[in-house]
């Protein structure tokens, strides 16, 4: 979801929105009529004239894969068969195309690495997603079928992920669990937050070490909610160092220091329990141990 407020007045909102946006006047249509798209919270049409101050809402707006040229992009392939691949993603590196992010994501990048991707597909290869700043494992399904098998285990929460996190503090207690159903909060549509209406999440938490003022976390989510452990940890007070949204300013940084590092599946062809482990990356190590 993004959501923006209309600069300009007595302009069709297709228009203005395929100016604002980068896309095409046509694929801004489309989501026009599927009414992933609204002004001041209500459905519109192609040819509604906006007025300087109202609230767009966009639901979806990635573009459209055929479109995409591939980039060379360097990326951690650190397995791969012929129906997937597990790729080590860099902090920084955005999944999919979006305003602001229209070149250089790993979209880009998949088709580039693997030619053999349905560019007719949506999002082809991704199966699920990192922020953009949190680093590690990530699995990518070759052709459609296994990309909608994966995408189903992700679903049932038959996936077993485990994050580290570097936190600002000692930690007192060893070993926690947080249940607070996640959504957008009403009062700023781009962070997420623990509310009533949001959807069910569940996240534990393990101290792996204490050090000088900070604590290495092992995190294991049920659930793959957008910013859960983010939001989780901020939640119970101790928000991931480096967030540049939830964490306080002082422990305030341009990439939270987060890392997927364990990931568990069953492979939909040969049907055997793939287990994947990353040590402890870099990026993490040296602010911990630094």
């Amino acid at each position: 979801m993004e959501s923006f407020h209309a600069t300009e007045s007595g302009i069709r909102l297709d228009k203005f929105l395929s100016q604002k946006i980068k896309y095409s006047r046509q694929y801004v249509q489309k989501l026009i009529s599927e009414q992933k798209i609204s002004v001041n919270g209500k459905p519109v049409k192609n040819a509604t004239i906006i007025n300087e101050g109202d609230h767009l809402e966009i639901a979806v707006i990635d573009q459209p894969t055929e479109n995409l040229i591939p980039q060379a992009i360097p990326l951690d392939i650190i397995y791969q068969d012929s129906s997937l691949a597990i790729i080590n993603k860099p902090s920084g590196l955005v999944c999919h195309p979006a305003p602001g992010h229209l070149t250089d994501t790993l979209q880009h990048a998949l088709l580039y690495h693997f030619p053999e991707l349905n560019k007719t597909h949506e999002r082809p290869g991704i199966v699920h997603r990192l922020d953009q700043f949190t680093d590690g494992l990530m699995v990518i399904a070759k052709i459609p079928e296994i990309q909608t098998k994966l995408q189903a285990q992700f679903k049932a929460h038959e996936v077993i992920k485990k994050y580290y996190a570097v936190i600002n503090q000692e930690i007192v207690k060893d070993e926690w669990s947080m249940d607070g159903a996640i959504g957008r909060l009403p009062s700023d549509r781009k962070k997420f937050g623990v509310i009533g209406n949001g959807k069910e999440a569940f996240t534990t938490a393990t101290v792996v070490e204490r050090r000088k003022g900070k604590t290495l976390l092992r995190v294991d989510i049920k659930t793959g909610r957008t910013h859960q452990i983010r939001v989780h940890l901020f939640n119970a007070g101790f928000p991931v160092m480096g967030d540049p949204v939830y964490a306080p300013r002082k422990s305030r940084g341009n990439a939270q220091l987060l890392q997927s590092y364990y990931m568990e599946f069953n492979h939909p062809v040969s049907h055997t329990m793939m287990k994947f482990e990353l040590p402890l990356s870099p990026r993490l190590a040296n602010v911990f141990y630094g």
